[in-house]
């Protein structure tokens, strides 16, 4: 790779996938940049939940721990994701006709599928959502909290793009950020931690 510091961006503007050169104000950018802020956060999180998870594991080789077993396929889940939005940065970094001059990855209804299998799986064991939760509980649903919210916020400036958007685009994030509300709960669930309910605020003199 060429020196991590270019001098290019030091007058306010970056440059595309395919060379163009735009505004580091250029609500692409606030785009791509917050899919990247995501990406970071997920990393984060599956720091903390790798280690949870290890802190979880059998001594026993013949026993298997639900909850290891499940924070570990989480941890792989959230890696697979990551992928994802790396190729999703790329996308949203290249305007439309170089996407597919640049063979760059696509993202697919199967990946959404994919979220949603996952979404409808853990849903299935967890209790019926009644009321409203506030971020928190466990160390890695706290985590994946804030990762939800920043998707919601890429999901925003992606719709800001209009039809400079790629394609499934919109939707996936979408789905993402349902995925993220969902482990977290999943995650309190594993770790016997229960989901902080809002209460409304009741003002007295």
């Amino acid at each position: 790779m060429a020196k991590i510091y270019t001098k290019v961006g030091d007058k306010g503007q970056t440059g595309l996938v395919g060379g163009q050169k735009i505004s580091k104000s250029d609500v692409r950018l606030d785009a791509y940049g917050t899919v990247d802020e995501l990406n970071s956060f997920l990393g984060l999180a599956r720091t903390v939940i790798g280690q949870i998870a290890l802190s979880k594991a059998p001594t026993d080789s013949r026993v298997i721990d639900r909850a290891f077993d499940s924070l570990l396929n989480l941890n792989g889940d959230l890696e697979t994701i990551q992928h994802w939005l790396f190729d999703l940065g790329g996308l949203l970094a290249s305007v439309p006709e170089d996407r597919e001059k640049f063979k760059l990855v696509p993202i697919s209804q199967q990946q959404i599928a994919w979220l949603e299998a996952r979404i409808d799986g853990a849903t299935g064991l967890l209790k019926p959502l009644r009321e409203f939760i506030l971020p928190g509980g466990s160390e890695c649903a706290s985590h994946l909290h804030v990762a939800r919210t920043v998707a919601r916020r890429a999901e925003r400036h992606m719709v800001a793009m209009s039809g400079d958007c790629p394609e499934n685009a919109i939707p996936f994030i979408n789905r993402l950020s349902d995925y993220l509300f969902t482990m977290a709960r999943f995650c309190n669930y594993l770790l016997a931690v229960e989901d902080v309910i809002w209460k409304k605020t009741v003002v007295t003199d």
